[in-house]
């Protein structure tokens, strides 16, 4: 299994590339992935939800970008 923090990363490059909202919506299936596979392969549930939060953040952040273009 790869670390839970090599995931996160890889996640966050996934959402920060995103260009449009169609990419962001799967962005967020992306998030959602991440934190589904945490639980399953037996990752610490608190590291587990603050790096999902995280992503939510990161994602929001991107639809606020696109919402200000």
């Amino acid at each position: 299994m790869s670390s839970i923090t090599h995931l996160f990363n890889k996640s966050v490059k996934v959402i920060k590339s995103c260009g449009n909202t169609d990419q962001l919506a799967g962005g967020i299936k992306y998030c959602n992935l991440f934190k589904e596979y945490c639980i399953k392969s037996g990752a610490d549930e608190i590291l587990t939800k603050l790096y999902h939060d995280n992503l939510i953040d990161i994602t929001n952040d991107k639809v606020n970008e696109f919402n200000r273009n």
